[in-house]
């Protein structure tokens, strides 16, 4: 049974931490290690992007555009792969341990939320809703454009030889409720998941954090991505949301969230009981395998581990430990369950 990881670690982002991330999973048991996201998952696409856009900028913590925009020919952010590669041709034996690469990207749906458009005449009869102020997820030919721009960029990994390529979607969740989708028409958004991960059919995975509602759910099994990414430790109502029938009948397989990935620290609390204990991850594990058969399971955490950078406050280093830890719990159970 093969294991993987979101992709965001609480560590800096730094060159050593970036080799050490990489092979730290590797030692944990993983057997598709993904590139370390030491980095926001939206400025890792979007900064790139400023840096050669001159209509799209950072001002403080948010990105701005002034008027529509035509993105590059050319892919961004294909920097993490290309180390990662460097890392294996240095030291060989590490391709031995693991059975392929994994990189995360960020979706179109989850970028253009996180661009504020500033443009009056683009801006005029819409209604913010979730935000205060205009997004570009509010514009159908924004995002056609940045899921165009994302194909080129899932391409350049699949080249690469990255073994499955996630399109990380958390705004999906907002996006999409139990009985409408906000903005948007139905075919619309699978429009746009499906043109973002067009070259990449096979290696295509597209997480979606939180607790999907059924309509999610159904819109998701409809896409052409190969792998369904979602939390189940922390959201086990998704559960029920999926069968091996379902699976199976639109060729998907589950990358099944077991150990949770964002704990908030308490103090005064033991450490040691903000880690999954290797019976009830065990369980969770068999329960996953009973539902939804071994041959449509991926198994991975929840969700990026980047959020437990908070424990750091309790001891510096520690939100890392912890993640280490985790991940050597949940590859333990795998072993204990799957063989």
């Amino acid at each position: 049974m093969d294991s993987t990881v979101v992709g965001s670690f609480p560590l800096p982002n730094t060159e050593e931490n970036f080799k050490r991330v990489f092979k730290d999973q590797i030692n944990s048991g993983i057997t598709i290690p993904c590139y370390p996201q030491l980095v926001d998952m939206n400025h890792q696409i979007l900064q790139p992007l400023a840096d050669i856009l001159d209509d799209l900028s950072l001002q403080g913590k948010e990105f701005h555009l002034d008027r529509d925009v035509d993105f590059p020919k050319k892919p961004v952010a294909t920097g993490y792969g290309k180390r990662v590669l460097d890392i294996l041709n240095e030291e060989p034996s590490l391709k031995s341990r693991i059975h392929g690469m994994k990189a995360c990207l960020t979706g179109p749906f989850t970028l253009c939320s996180n661009i504020i458009i500033d443009d009056e005449e683009m801006v005029a009869g819409k209604k913010p809703l979730l935000f205060r102020e205009p997004r570009g997820h509010l514009f159908p030919e924004l995002l056609k454009k940045m899921a165009a721009f994302m194909a080129r960029v899932t391409e350049a990994y699949k080249n690469m030889g990255f073994t499955i390529i996630s399109i990380d979607e958390p705004f999906l969740s907002q996006l999409v409720g139990r009985k409408k989708v906000l903005f948007h028409q139905q075919e619309f958004v699978k429009e746009v998941i499906n043109e973002a991960a067009k070259n990449i059919p096979e290696e295509g995975s597209l997480h979606v954090c939180g607790t999907l509602s059924p309509l999610l759910r159904d819109m998701l099994l409809e896409t052409n991505l190969h792998y369904l990414d979602h939390e189940f430790e922390t959201s086990p109502k998704n559960f029920d949301l999926f069968s091996k029938e379902s699976l199976e009948a639109h060729g998907k397989v589950l990358a099944f969230g077991a150990i949770q990935t964002n704990p908030v620290p308490i103090p005064g609390r033991e450490v040691g009981s903000y880690l999954e204990t290797h019976e009830n991850v065990v369980t969770r594990l068999e329960d996953a395998k009973n539902r939804f058969g071994e041959d449509n399971l991926i198994i991975k955490p929840d969700c990026g581990f980047g959020g437990m950078q908070a424990f750091d406050r309790i001891e510096d280093g520690l939100g890392y430990r912890l993640a280490m830890k985790k991940l050597e719990i949940m590859t333990g159970a795998i072993e204990t369950v799957f063989g």
